[in-house]
């Protein structure tokens, strides 16, 4: 029996033997297929191919599972970053809606002083410090017009 050792010469000494021999060859394959009538699975060399086709598709079915969870991964993360440029929008929008309440709530509290002025210019100081309390209290007396309120009076105990 001949052997191929993966060198030229031995290649061509087989190609050689072949050719001389001149009878039909048969592998072993065609026996067991054609006389044996075994499926190709069933065979030795079959048995071989599918076992390098079933690491092939397990190989395939483990790139594919990742490539989902890749994929779900990326959305995810363009769900989230949508969410992000969204919340940036409504914060930008709230503070631009709290810069202008405080603004108005600062001009009705100066409003609101000015009033108070006039009409605690009118009452004597006790009465004027209680009606400054009571309305300060009911605005709240961190609020802008509560702060206003409590200047005016503070501004007309002053000048009593």
């Amino acid at each position: 029996m001949l052997q191929y050792d993966g060198s030229q010469q031995s290649a061509e000494g087989i190609l050689g033997y072949l050719i001389n021999q001149r009878k039909p060859i048969v592998l072993d394959i065609q026996t067991q297929m054609v006389t044996d009538k075994m499926d190709l699975n069933d065979t030795p060399a079959g048995r071989v191919l599918n076992a390098d086709i079933c690491a092939e598709q397990k190989e395939f079915e483990e790139k594919l599972k990742r490539v989902k969870i890749e994929m779900q991964y990326r959305e995810k993360v363009q769900r989230m970053e949508e969410d992000r440029r969204r919340l940036n929008v409504d914060l930008e929008q709230l503070k631009l809606e709290e810069a202008e309440k405080a603004r108005v709530n600062e001009k009705s509290g100066k409003e609101m002083g000015r009033k108070m002025r006039w009409l605690l210019r009118g009452l004597g100081v006790a009465a004027a410090w209680t009606a400054t309390v009571l309305l300060a209290g009911a605005l709240g007396p961190t609020s802008a017009a509560g702060l206003g309120v409590l200047q005016a009076g503070l501004q007309v105990s002053k000048r009593a």
